[in-house]
């Protein structure tokens, strides 16, 4: 670092004045290097986390919109998302990714998506844990949508009035969602 402040010095007119004014304006990177890494990260244990998901993709399934004893709406969705590569046989592809979707957005989904409608979800990553029958550990990876936007167009018979054949289903009830305080690593 010595020799680039040399070097400033000895081309610029101005010399220690123009370098201080570079300085000044990277400062954050000259003081106290081993505690600010970075303008708004202070010290270890201060990082700034980004969990942030961005998908594209079909639904695999009709959306199911249940509903939480609180009365909250909720939807679990898959959707087949394309790899950017073909494998070695020439073929492209899918991860299936869960989503979780709650409230106007679960209720808005269920109501106008339907298996193979394009989706694209913004999110964030959950990762939870449970015993299941047998008594293993199961560990599940999920998105929960904090936005969706309906990227397919409706086909034009359904455009105009919205289908008779299938009557209303009635929500199921599932239980709430784990509080803060019941979670083991939060």
């Amino acid at each position: 670092m010595r020799w680039v402040e040399n070097s400033i010095i000895q081309r610029s007119h101005g010399g220690l004045k123009q370098f201080l004014q570079v300085k000044e304006r990277f400062s954050p990177f000259y003081r106290r290097p081993e505690k600010e890494y970075h303008r708004g990260i202070k010290e270890k244990g201060d990082e700034k986390v980004i969990n942030q998901v961005t998908l594209v993709g079909r639904l695999t399934r009709d959306p199911d919109l249940r509903y939480t004893p609180d009365g909250k709406a909720v939807s679990n969705i898959t959707l087949a998302v394309n790899r950017h590569y073909k494998n070695a046989s020439g073929e492209i592809e899918a991860d299936f990714v869960h989503c979780i979707l709650w409230g106007k957005t679960a209720e808005n989904t269920s109501n106008y998506c339907k298996k193979g409608s394009v989706l694209g979800v913004t999110g964030r990553i959950q990762t939870r844990n449970y015993d299941n029958q047998e008594g293993k550990r199961v560990y599940v990876t999920e998105v929960v949508a904090e936005g969706v936007r309906f990227l397919s167009t409706k086909p034009a018979s359904t455009r105009e009035a919205p289908q008779a054949s299938h009557p209303p289903q009635q929500p199921q009830t599932v239980p709430a969602a784990p509080q803060r305080e019941e979670l083991p690593f939060a």
